[in-house]
């Protein structure tokens, strides 16, 4: 009787071990997931399902869209400029409407300007696109972030703008 109490303590404290640790670790797997999409930076290559996000540089404008008839900004456009590639199997839709932008922890979307590049454009599998999305905000608005997805209803991958 002395022995079975033993050995099912024993396992008692293996199992509660066990599953400190597969706590542990999904915390430690977590944070360092968290951390490095905290650090993805303007440069740094960040996926989010069948896309491949790079930031690769951001601008101020009053104006944006096709040259010959632009589209003006309430107050102005901040421009983030992708590359964006397809790292999928087939085809797929690149939407500047799915993009959002964090100001202090308010998100905007992207404005509704005709003539963007690349913009609702088919990218087939390893092709890539250059484009730029612009968010119309109110004059010397610092964003904090934008936030890239593949989709509506994707969970999006945030790379921070500062």
């Amino acid at each position: 009787m002395f022995l079975r109490t033993i050995t099912v303590a024993s396992i008692c404290a293996a199992t509660i071990t066990g599953c400190v640790a597969t706590s542990d670790n999904s915390r430690a797997s977590s944070r360092s997931s968290e951390a490095a999409a905290a650090t993805a930076k303007i440069g740094t290559p960040v996926s989010d399902g069948k896309f491949q996000f790079v930031v690769t540089s951001v601008d101020r404008s009053p104006t944006a869209g096709d040259p010959a008839d632009p589209t003006q900004a309430k107050g102005e456009f901040f421009n983030v400029h992708l590359t964006v590639k397809n790292t999928g199997t087939q085809a797929n839709s690149y939407g500047s409407h799915d993009q959002k932008l964090i100001v202090a922890g308010k998100q905007f979307d992207a404005a509704e300007v005709l003539g963007l590049p690349g913009d609702d454009e088919n990218i087939n599998p390893g092709l890539s696109i250059d484009t730029v999305v612009p968010f119309d905000v109110p004059p010397g608005t610092q964003p904090d972030a934008v936030q890239l997805h593949d989709s509506a209803f994707s969970n999006g991958v945030t790379v921070s703008l500062k």
